[in-house]
């Protein structure tokens, strides 16, 4: 940033951006004056409590509120159905790499089953997505032959330990009610002690700025806005 003649500037990011972001929080390099995320690392937001149940397998705390015990719930049936995606590229990227670079076909279906998954319009992408910017995406992946290469990140971080260094920066979040998890307000409090922003929409899923783009700028709009110098 300071190369390209900027001395202030944000970071924002879903997915792997908001992995990213999240670290540069926690480094706080100068210039950075705030990070947005739409997407909540559970690592360092479960309750301990309730990440220890989910480890072991054991019912949801007693004590949870309905918020609390709706997002226990989603987070389990995500972990013990939905993830097995990471768990083959974790362990074998280059073994679904073959498949992914050897046919169209097998790209296309690795795609889209996680588009069906996570978008706003679960199980129906082109309710969300055009049919050509489905095609458009998978595409992108097919002529640059980086379908085994986008798993190996993956493999790279999975021996990694989530950061534990507080966030000072100030950080602003957008729940979006398709993201996979969605973690109530004061979970997210515990983890950016400056949270300045905080906001629950009403559309939208884990491809937040490509499903729903007026949206997804207007939230960063909103959430930057107190950043803004005058």
């Amino acid at each position: 940033m300071k190369r390209l003649g900027y001395t202030r500037y944000v970071s924002q990011g879903g997915d792997w951006g908001a992995i990213i972001s999240d670290a540069l929080g926690r480094q706080a390099p100068e210039g950075l004056v705030g990070i947005h995320v739409n997407r909540i690392e559970r690592a360092t937001t479960l309750p301990p409590e309730i990440a220890t149940a989910l480890k072991n397998g054991n019912p949801a705390p007693a004590n949870l509120a309905a918020e609390e015990k709706e997002v226990f719930d989603q987070t389990r049936e995500f972990l013990n159905k939905g993830l097995g995606y990471a768990a083959i590229m974790q362990t074998r990227p280059q073994t679904i790499g073959y498949g992914l670079a050897d046919s169209p076909v097998g790209l296309a279906a690795w795609i889209y089953d996680k588009q069906a998954d996570w978008v706003f319009t679960r199980g129906d992408p082109e309710r969300a997505l055009s049919r050509d910017e489905i095609l458009d995406n998978i595409t992108l992946y097919w002529l640059t032959d980086t379908g085994a290469s986008s798993g190996r990140i993956y493999w790279e971080a999975s021996g990694a330990v989530a950061g534990t260094a507080p966030v000072r920066i100030p950080v602003a979040v957008t729940i979006f009610p398709g993201e996979v998890y969605r973690p109530p307000k004061h979970w997210v409090a515990h983890a950016y002690q400056n949270l300045i922003y905080y906001h629950r929409v009403d559309k939208g899923g884990h491809f937040a700025a490509w499903e729903e783009p007026e949206l997804f700028s207007a939230e960063l709009r909103s959430a930057f806005r107190a950043l803004r110098l005058p």
